[in-house]
This record gives C-alpha cells, sequence and structure tokens, in this order.
C-alpha cells in the first residue's frame, strides 16, 4: 500500500510542479492529502508544491493545515531526516515569487 501511495504522490508533485493551473486544480484536495501525512514526506511535499509560488497563498486559509503540521513536526524526534524536511517545505508558504 505505502508503495502505491508513494508512486502517486511523486506522480502529482511532477504534475503540479511550475504549474499555475494543476496547482489551482488540486487545492480542493488539500484536506484529503493531509489525511496522508503520517506515512512520509510526500503529502507534505505535494501540498507545498500546490502553493508554491501560487497566488493561492494570498487566499487560502492556512491555519488548519500549518497547525497541523506543525503538530506532526513537533512530535517527531530532532534527529530525524524527516523532521528536517517537513521543515524545509514550510518556506513555500511564506514566499510568493522570491517575495515575502
Amino acid at each position: 500500500f505505502l508503495k502505491v501511495l508513494e508512486k502517486c504522490y511523486i506522480f502529482l508533485i511532477k504534475f503540479v510542479k511550475n504549474n499555475p493551473e494543476n496547482q489551482f486544480l488540486l487545492v480542493d484536495y488539500i484536506d484529503q492529502f493531509t489525511e496522508d501525512l503520517e506515512y512520509g514526506v510526500h503529502s507534505w511535499e505535494l501540498i507545498a508544491e500546490v502553493f508554491k509560488n501560487s497566488e493561492l497563498l494570498l487566499t487560502y486559509n492556512f491555519n488548519p493545515l500549518i497547525k497541523k503540521v506543525i503538530k506532526l513536526i513537533d512530535s517527531l524526534p530532532k534527529e530525524t531526516q524527516k523532521k528536517t524536511t517537513m521543515l524545509s517545505f514550510l518556506s513555500y508558504f511564506i514566499n510568493l515569487n522570491g517575495n515575502p
């Protein structure tokens, strides 16, 4: 199951990367992607790519999403690569085309 899920997320990440139309299409499914956060970082990577340099950053209500992610990151041991990777994607939510 996890291998299939991983391949699906890798496909979707490529589907939205640098593609505003596809980013907009997947924003309606963010809640479904957040359900898979504990399985690995691919769902979080997809969510970050959906919002990376997107006008959606200006209108989307990030409070529930960021609270859930921060809680998950905080629960991970300090020395894990998953924690570092998840933290690195937070920067996608504070920049729009290089501007804070």
